[in-house]
């Protein structure tokens, strides 16, 4: 699965993969932490969640 990830702390972040990696097999991830890089990529519907 993709995901992608949308929070401006790195903690938070790591976090958040950390679960994801355990509840699911070889999850992609993309993080942005800007509203201008969210405007963008939301755009292309690349991601599953």
């Amino acid at each position: 699965m993709r995901f992608l990830i949308v929070d401006n702390n790195q903690d938070d972040r790591e976090q958040i993969k950390r679960n994801f990696q355990e509840e699911f097999y070889a999850p992609e991830f993309l993080e942005i932490t800007k509203r201008e890089d969210f405007d963008e990529v939301i755009g292309k519907g690349i991601f599953d969640a």
